[in-house]
């Protein structure tokens, strides 16, 4: 049986250095190992992206139609493979923009999202301190998209855990204020009763 394990975080939380590294590791185990990504690079994904900061519900909807599109090549992954990792789910859109709309179109959209993708089986959440991750973002970047800003990260940082605690079954929480390595095999140990 496969898996579907989902890797989340506020940016420059190490969400795509995590997924490569675990994606790397895993097949050096043997198993059959699918990396994806969200949002996909197709128009909904690009207009998703657009619109994330001005506009969350419009943001909201345009990832929702994306990954209305996407899944059957994700679950055909999971056909296919032992585990399928995923960089970014629905998770991040309840956290970065569910957290900007009000509460009844925020448990509408929580709704909508469970019935349109595919639930992650489990998921990692990268937290730690949010001027690190501004470090990081600015490391790597010289353009500070409009959703790297410290209020909002903080904010969506505070979503993010709010769902973690609906949800602890299905969620690890790892502390990103650690070395690559570090978290990688945390990682790995959170995932030994899956794989």
């Amino acid at each position: 049986m496969s898996m579907l394990l989902a890797i989340e975080g506020i940016d420059g939380s190490g969400k795509s250095t995590l997924a490569r590294g675990l994606t790397a590791a895993l097949r050096r185990r043997g198993c059959r190992v699918a990396l994806v990504s969200e949002p996909s690079s197709g128009t909904f994904g690009r207009r998703a992206r657009a619109f994330g900061a001005d506009r969350p519900l419009s943001a909201a909807l345009f990832f929702t139609m994306d990954r209305t599109l996407v899944r059957p090549a994700l679950e055909q992954a999971l056909r296919t493979h032992d585990l399928v990792i995923q960089d970014r789910s629905f998770y991040s859109t309840l956290a970065y923009q569910g957290g900007q709309i009000p509460r009844a179109l925020r448990l509408e959209l929580g709704q909508l999202e469970r019935e349109v993708a595919r639930v992650p089986d489990h998921v990692l959440l990268l937290h730690g301190p949010v001027d690190l991750a501004l470090q990081r973002v600015r490391t790597r970047s010289r353009t500070v998209h409009p959703l790297e800003k410290r209020r909002l990260l903080a904010r969506v940082q505070a979503e993010y855990l709010a769902l973690a605690r609906k949800e602890p079954a299905r969620f690890t929480r790892l502390p990103f204020a650690m070395t690559g390595p570090e978290i990688l095999e945390l990682a790995l140990r959170a995932l030994d009763p899956w794989v």
